[in-house]
């Protein structure tokens, strides 16, 4: 269980493609590693990963092909940036949102502006998951809790104070890139029980 408060920005420092499309990424994250043992949960860009090994300052983890075809990790080479948050903690201050690093699917940055200093992005979504965008809801970008601040057809806005522009990736996101969604947890499960 993560919240979507993002702890280090690390830096892949490699990409070992394997036999069969799994993949395993070496990261470097020193604030991270440094707590770090195999099995430990980490989400890297919204997506929920299990360590499997660490030395001081670097750590690997997994991906299997189901990760890489709901994600943006195809897209991950040798110096691409991730946001990184290690797993909740019981009886810790919760912030931003519950998030399960289960990642729904990668959107589209379609536009980008600015408001003063906030920095604005608008994110196409497949029509199907329009339901479960609302305005002030809550949606996970690359793993960062944030607040809808406009929905359209397709497509929800979202607004980065400078702190998150400064303190994740999405500082440095630009229109056209790709990013990973994962909706409001509560929404999925609140579906799940009124289908019954």
């Amino acid at each position: 269980m993560f919240t979507g408060i993002i702890c280090e920005i690390g830096t892949i420092i490699s990409t070992d493609k394997l036999k069969g499309s799994s993949c395993f990424l070496k990261i470097r994250a020193p604030i991270t590693a440094r707590n770090l043992k195999p099995s430990d949960s980490l989400s890297i860009d919204g997506a929920c990963l299990t360590v499997t090994s660490k030395k001081e300052a670097t750590f690997e983890v997994e991906l299997i092909p189901e990760t890489l075809k709901r994600t943006i990790a195809n897209k991950y080479r040798k110096g691409t940036k991730v946001n990184i948050e290690q797993s909740l903690k019981a009886g810790e201050r919760f912030h931003g949102h519950f998030l399960s690093g289960h990642v729904d699917f990668s959107g589209k940055i379609m536009k980008m502006r600015r408001n003063g200093k906030a920095k604005i992005l608008a994110i196409e979504f497949p029509p199907v998951m329009k339901k479960y965008f609302c305005l002030k809801g809550s949606v996970a970008i690359n793993g960062v809790s944030l607040t809808i601040t406009r929905v359209g057809n397709n497509w929800f806005e979202i607004n980065l104070i400078p702190f998150t522009q400064k303190e994740t990736t999405l500082g440095a996101s630009q229109k056209n890139d790709t990013v990973n969604v994962e909706i409001d947890l509560i929404a999925r499960y609140l579906e799940s029980l009124l289908k019954q």
